[in-house]
């Protein structure tokens, strides 16, 4: 059992187990997971609403209440990548590919968007969850609520709070499979 903060926001393991990523209170934790032996403190921007982990360990990717996204070294804590909702809309979801070359975000309006972060590239944006229209008013927002990427890197799957499953091709952002929610809390 490791205390390291009043309040755990995200958590992940990568570096083959070996290290342990603790968010909360505006810090980034990276301990040594038999340890507990905190081996590095980053300072994240306030207002992080997701956080991902490359397999090796080795980027950090944070996302925030305004839309930005920022991939971090975890040795130096550096910011390698930075990238901007031009919408606008919390960031909800974070993940890697298996590489860790590619990054996939959700966002709180239902889009998914792809990125090549170390060329600084966008690759494609996709409606994936773009929600009912109202009676009254715009559209209802059905925000990305956790995304995954496949272990070969060439499929994408995402969820929402309505319980909505859709699974994406990562080459050309096309739907493969989509399972209609039922339930509201995903």
């Amino acid at each position: 059992t490791y205390r390291v903060a009043d309040e755990v926001d995200f958590v992940a393991l990568a570096g083959r187990g070996k290290h342990l990523f603790v968010g909360s209170n505006n810090r980034l934790r990276v301990l040594h997971r038999t340890s507990g032996r905190v081996l590095r403190t980053i300072r994240a921007p306030s207002s992080v609403y997701a956080m991902a982990v490359d397999g090796s360990g080795r980027y950090v990717a944070l996302g925030r209440s305004s839309g930005e996204i920022r991939v971090v070294a975890r040795a130096t804590g550096r910011t390698l990548f930075k990238a901007k909702e031009e919408m606008g809309g919390k960031v909800t979801a974070l993940a890697f590919g298996p590489r860790g070359r590619l990054l996939i975000a959700g966002f709180e309006h239902g889009v998914v968007r792809f990125y090549r972060w170390k060329r600084k590239r966008l690759l494609r944006t996709v409606k994936a969850h773009p929600g009912e229209r109202l009676r009254r008013g715009g559209p209802q927002k059905t925000p990305v609520r956790g995304l995954v990427v496949g272990p070969r890197g060439r499929q994408v799957v995402s969820g929402t709070r309505d319980g909505t499953v859709r699974v994406f091709d990562v080459r050309t952002g096309k739907i493969l499979h989509d399972l209609p929610g039922k339930d509201q809390n995903m």
